[in-house]
């Protein structure tokens, strides 16, 4: 490294650890808040909400704030895991931000669907076809994520 290192380069400070320890708790709050409205997706005001898609937001979220807390090295240790590829690939990049971003995105074309076209669809029974024709854009805005993943653990370091 340079000689100018210690000016760029600070330690993990003391204040910062009950910042993380909050940040982890309100993140990990999503979990049974996102069982319960999966387990109750038949009651209307929930099932209105596009039950999946805001699971899938919140998964996200929860992963993508744990991840990138745990990478800055905010839980004491000097950013440990901000060397490994699988963690800053695969934990912060595809299971964080692709997780996150590709159903808030797909909420929004669902909100496009049925505010501008005017169109719902409402399937009586589940085929795979119908899922693939209802939830395609998630799957196209997800695969780039999931392709840079494979190819940045792939390449040799």
């Amino acid at each position: 490294m340079s000689d100018n290192w210690d000016r760029y380069y600070s330690p993990t400070s003391v204040a910062e650890m009950p910042v993380f320890y909050t940040a982890l708790a309100v993140s990990l709050t999503n979990i049974p808040i996102i069982g319960y409205a999966i387990h109750n997706r038949d009651y209307l005001p929930i099932k209105s909400k596009n039950v999946w898609i805001v699971a899938g937001i919140g998964l996200g979220s929860t992963i993508f704030n744990v991840s990138f807390n745990i990478l800055n090295g905010m839980m004491g240790f000097e950013g440990v895991l901000g060397y490994c590829r699988f963690w800053t690939a695969w934990m912060m990049s595809t299971l964080g931000l692709g997780l996150f971003l590709s159903p808030m995105n797909m909420r929004l074309i669902i909100y496009y669907r049925v505010f501008v076209k005017r169109r719902t669809h409402s399937y009586t029974h589940f085929t795979m076809a119908k899922f693939l024709r209802r939830y395609w854009p998630f799957f196209v805005l997800w695969m780039p994520v999931v392709v840079s993943s494979i190819v940045a653990s792939v390449l040799p370091a």
